[in-house]
């Protein structure tokens, strides 16, 4: 999986500008961040979910293999949003980390908001 570049510092926000001297910002994408995560954590657990336990490797190609279906599907562009509204389970870190991974940007939405919120956030 490649990950995007990100943009240079003449479109990065000030604030960003403000993190990296102070060693918080380090260029890199949440993509670039869990693969690395993965490939040093491997076997160790990363999510339980009920009785399920899922480990870093497991959740990274489940992540990349839908990462890989958000880049080949033509609806979604890099930068564009995908919404989700996903219940607090390992899916929807899968769905958010996919996202990410892909270029897009995620947008979780948890069902307990109403019909409302939930429109309001779609709208904006």
């Amino acid at each position: 999986m490649t990950h995007r570049v990100l943009p240079d510092d003449r479109r990065v926000g000030r604030r960003v500008l403000r993190l990296r001297p102070a060693g918080l910002w380090h260029g890199r994408t949440i993509g670039a961040c869990w693969d690395d995560t993965c490939a040093a954590r491997g076997d160790a657990i990363a999510f339980i979910d009920g009785e399920e336990e899922i480990t870093f490797a497991e959740m990274h190609d489940r992540t990349r293999r839908l990462a890989a279906a958000i880049e080949a599907g033509p609806e979604i562009r890099h930068g564009e949003g995908v919404v989700s509204l996903l219940p607090n389970w390992w899916e929807a870190a899968a769905v958010f980390l996919a996202t990410a991974m892909a270029g897009a940007t995620a947008i979780p939405i948890v069902p307990i908001l109403g019909e409302r919120e939930i429109a309001h956030i779609l709208r904006t």
